[in-house]
């Protein structure tokens, strides 16, 4: 596991979940891999129909546990649409 080396932006304008998991899966997977394998094999497992809500859930957790010190990852204040990497002080 390593912190992401860049902030802002990954998705905008949407709030589809099937838009968000894969760029948020794509993310995790090259700075957490183990982590992003672990929430896809659970996820194949899973059929229910809340999985994609718990999986974005679980993958925005994930994501913001690599954010990098003094940042936090999910909707930007001003715009919940726009999810990204942003400094703690604009909660």
């Amino acid at each position: 596991m390593r912190n992401v080396d860049f902030t802002g932006t990954v998705s905008h304008a949407t709030l589809r979940s099937e838009d968000l998991i894969p760029i948020f899966t794509t993310i995790l997977k090259e700075y957490w891999p183990e982590k992003a394998k672990e929430l896809q094999d659970a996820y194949s497992i899973r059929m229910g129909d809340d999985d994609d809500y718990w999986h974005l859930e679980e993958l925005i957790n994930a994501l913001q546990e690599i954010a990098p010190a003094g940042y936090f990852f999910g909707a930007h204040p001003a715009d919940y649409s726009d999810y990204g990497f942003w400094p703690i002080e604009d909660m």
